[in-house]
């Protein structure tokens, strides 16, 4: 007992009087006031306790303090009641006040509580949890307001970069308008100058002639005689010079061509400011414009797609499970002008970027590799296979790396056919023993992926981070979802073989809105081109190809 009384003496001893040091006196503290946050001595006390306004002060032992009991107390003062603490909380109106606000407000309530008490017994949890819930919150609210700010600007240079590549194409026509209009120009004058110079040549070559003769009779002028006999017997000549001068004399020089500007096209150009379009924010509105026929001759199935993309001269390349081909369609022509057939089933097919070539990557699962072609001219040709040592299925390429997904995880594959990474999803765990992966989209904002899952029931959406943590399953408005092609700005469209829809998910990975409702059959993969604004959708077991402008 001794022991423990010097201890908690000692303990007390550390503790100074806040008023004693201001007068430079190294005094231990005896008692702490709550209301005035200080320290003071007992000498210090009696002075306190003496003053009217600072008798009310709350005290507490500073032994109280050492374990704790001082944290417990609140220091916030009752404006209503002479700035007394508010130590109390009426659970019964979830309100805090002081003593005076519940004797006065909450007389009646039954569970009226005094708070460093209360505090002992239960836990401030669910307050702690909220305020760092709603601090996440702003984090990421703010965290979106920064990205848009990086979207937004890269959205603007990708519309100046637009209109620049629209106006070098109106920049390149009229020079070419141009040219053709002094081709005309040349060929005008090459016409009058032909004639020219044969007039030329024709005069010049009769003028010769009659110097000639002329020399001739200036020889003999001595003799008037020979002279008399050499012009007529030149006499023929001589007329011959006079005709031909006179016919020559009465051929019309001063022809001049003039090359008239078009009235309307000057006024457009010139005289009127020309308008290349409208800026208007971007809706994610479409309009149906129409279908292609994508079925071959040689075909010998109905036309299945399982994947498609868009290369970079605007062709679209399509994957066609059914007759184990890839086939590009020109949409310019609105025709398939190459295939390309395999051994095995395509299942998807990504646009690559790597060099200046349009080169493509196809997925063989089958053959456990990724057959990479290139478009020349057109023509598809073969480059190279990547061997794979697992099942792939979906393919997408982001900063010259292939994304590939087998039933259950996601691989990160170089072009030499390392795998760099693994990302295990298993959605298993999630769902059904069989499900499995199908299409995927990586997001270039912060490289989620977005993968449709094979299921008994149907297909669902899932957002997966890069660490294989599912962060949202998609099912509303979504039924059996199948394709997906980005959207930019972190957005990615999808489309549902059953509810026959386009959807637009947002970068908060839930659905905006949905893009296309009508007019679909049973949509099964898609792709954007984001230079014409133009969305391809085709669908299970059709022939067709259906084009969608933005509007």
């Amino acid at each position: 007992m001794a022991s423990n009384s010097v201890s908690s003496s000692h303990e007390r001893s550390d503790i100074k009087c806040s008023a004693c040091k201001e007068q430079n006196k190294n005094t231990s503290a005896d008692k702490y006031c709550v209301d005035c946050q200080d320290y003071y001595c007992s000498e210090c006390l009696k002075l306190h306790e003496t003053l009217p306004a600072l008798k009310s002060h709350k005290l507490l032992n500073t032994d109280e303090d050492k374990i704790g009991q001082l944290k417990m107390i609140p220091t916030e003062k009752c404006e209503r009641h002479h700035f007394k603490t508010v130590d109390m909380f009426c659970q019964n109106h979830d309100e805090v006040g002081c003593a005076t606000c519940m004797a006065t407000d909450h007389r009646n309530c039954k569970d009226v509580f005094y708070i460093p008490e209360m505090i002992k017994t239960c836990e401030v949890k669910g307050c702690e949890e909220r305020i760092s819930s709603l601090e996440k919150n702003f984090k990421e609210l703010l965290d979106r307001f920064n990205n848009e700010d990086f979207y937004l600007k890269t959205n603007k240079q990708s519309e100046i970069d637009k209109i620049n590549s629209y106006a070098k194409q109106i920049e390149d026509i009229i020079k070419q308008a141009a040219q053709d209009a002094i081709v005309q120009v040349e060929k005008q004058y090459e016409n009058l100058w032909s004639e020219l110079k044969w007039n030329y040549v024709k005069i010049r070559d009769q003028f010769e002639k009659f110097l000639a003769v002329k020399e001739c009779i200036e020889t003999t002028k001595e003799n008037k005689s020979q002279a008399f006999v050499t012009f007529k017997l030149n006499t023929d000549e001589i007329v011959a010079s006079e005709q031909a001068y006179e016919k020559a004399s009465h051929i019309k020089l001063g022809q001049r061509f003039r090359f008239k500007i078009d009235p309307e096209l000057k006024e457009k150009l010139i005289e009127n400011r020309i308008i290349l379009g409208n800026v208007k924010i971007q809706t994610y509105s479409f309009v149906h414009k129409g279908s292609y026929n994508i079925r071959l001759t040689s075909d010998k199935n109905d036309t299945h797609v399982d994947g498609s993309c868009v290369l970079s001269d605007g062709s679209i390349v399509l994957a066609d499970y059914n007759n184990k081909n890839i086939k590009l369609v020109d949409v310019r022509k609105q025709l398939v002008v190459d295939e390309f057939i395999f051994q095995t089933v395509p299942t998807d097919v990504c646009s690559i970027e790597r060099s200046c070539k349009n080169e493509i990557a196809v997925c063989l699962p089958q053959e456990h590799k990724v057959s990479v072609i290139y478009i020349l001219n057109n023509k598809f040709c073969s480059d190279f296979d990547i061997k794979l040592d697992f099942y792939c299925f979906g393919i997408f390429c982001l900063d010259n790396i292939l994304y590939i997904s087998d039933p259950e995880n996601i691989h990160l594959v170089d072009f030499n056919g390392k795998v760099l990474r693994t990302v295990s999803v298993n959605v298993k765990r999630h769902l059904s023993s069989h499900s499995q992966l199908h299409n995927i989209y990586v997001c270039s904002k912060n490289k989620n992926i977005f993968a449709s899952c094979r299921l008994l029931e149907g297909r669902k959406l899932f957002c997966i981070n890069d660490n294989g943590e599912i962060i949202n399953i998609i099912s509303k408005e979504k039924a059996w979802c199948s394709g997906l092609a980005d959207a930019g700005n972190g957005k990615v469209f999808a489309c549902g073989n059953d509810s026959k829809n386009v959807t637009l998910l947002n970068d908060r990975y839930e659905i905006e809105k949905v893009v296309i409702k009508d007019g679909l059959k049973k949509p099964n993969s898609m792709c954007f081109d984001f230079k014409s604004g133009r969305l391809y959708v085709s669908h299970v077991r059709e022939d067709i190809v259906d084009i969608f402008e933005a509007d």
